[in-house]
């Protein structure tokens, strides 16, 4: 309440420090996780995208200018963020108004406030953030994309629950982190071949026959409608080459026969980004798969040397 009175560079108080310091990573994560996760959430639900690069900057001029007039260390609120949701909130000149309330509230009507109830407020905090509980059903779904992802979200939820927040953080990044470690070293490129395919419609596949004009309209529905197959050529406009994973361990359809691009061409995608970590894999990856399908070359192949003759004088 005393921060407008005494705005002015804050002075670092060194045990207080001492007693923050070790909790600083997490308060950071927690920071940076919160906002984005609430800015994302509600932009799910109202079909707007966001900059986290762009929150993350907010976020931070807010908190290095905060300290200057006698604030705390702010971030988003799931429970705030779903009040002005629910009250038909649509631009950021909502917050403009949040904080000339909250200032009001401050110098004026602290003494009202001091007798709400606990459980009133704790009511309208739960009434508010309940439709953003994550469903079963989104679970399962969770779990038909990303197994072990559901199971590093449900080890944070457990240790947030029963042990703290900063443990639970710290859990959830680590298993994170290795699990990015891991596709990154472990993962194999696949190999494509080519298919053939075009584009099946009815006006691709039948010519109707227009109904003459001297027929009469009942004689046109007892009529049958005459079409032919396009010719050969015309298919083969429509059609063009695509490239299918040669293992075949995709979606794809199984009966369609997928062939290498051409003798000793290879074609190689890979599944994660080629760095030092992954290097090794790749490139013994390939070469246990071309060396499979391949051979050297002899001398009864049919290439033989080009014999240069002398020009005569």
């Amino acid at each position: 309440m005393l921060g407008f009175k005494h705005a002015g560079v804050p002075k670092l108080n060194s045990e207080l420090v001492g007693l923050v310091a070790p909790e600083l990573p997490a308060i950071i994560i927690i920071l940076i996780i919160e906002h984005i996760a609430i800015a994302k959430s509600f932009g799910r639900i109202f079909n707007y995208t966001i900059s986290p690069s762009q929150e993350i900057l907010a976020q931070g001029a807010a908190n290095i200018l905060g300290p200057f007039v006698g604030g705390y260390v702010c971030t988003g609120s799931f429970g705030a963020s779903a009040v002005l949701s629910k009250a038909g909130v649509r631009t950021p000149f909502a917050g403009l108004v949040s904080a000339m309330i909250l200032i009001l509230a401050l110098y004026a009507l602290t003494s009202v406030f001091y007798y709400i109830p606990m459980a009133a407020l704790a009511g309208l905090i739960i009434h508010a953030t309940s439709n953003l509980i994550t469903p079963p059903k989104s679970l399962y779904k969770y779990w038909q994309l990303s197994p072990l992802e559901l199971f590093i979200w449900v080890v944070g939820v457990v240790l947030a629950l029963f042990i703290s927040l900063e443990v639970s953080i710290y859990a959830t990044i680590g298993l994170s982190f290795a699990v990015l470690l891991i596709r990154l070293a472990r993962t194999k490129g696949r190999f494509l071949g080519r298919v053939h395919v075009y584009r099946v419609t009815s006006d691709d596949t039948l010519d109707k026959k227009p109904v003459d004009s001297e027929d009469t309209p009942g004689d046109a529905q007892d009529k049958p409608v005459e079409a032919h197959s396009k010719s050969d050529n015309e298919v083969e406009m429509l059609s063009r080459d695509a490239f299918l994973p040669l293992d075949r361990k995709d979606s794809s359809n199984p009966d369609i026969k997928v062939e290498s691009p051409y003798p000793g061409v290879f074609i190689y995608r890979f599944s994660e980004g080629f760095n030092y970590v992954n290097q090794a894999q790749h490139i013994d990856h390939m070469l246990s798969n071309i060396l499979k399908t391949t051979r050297r070359t002899k001398a009864d192949d049919g290439m033989k040397p080009t014999v240069s003759h002398p020009i005569p004088a």
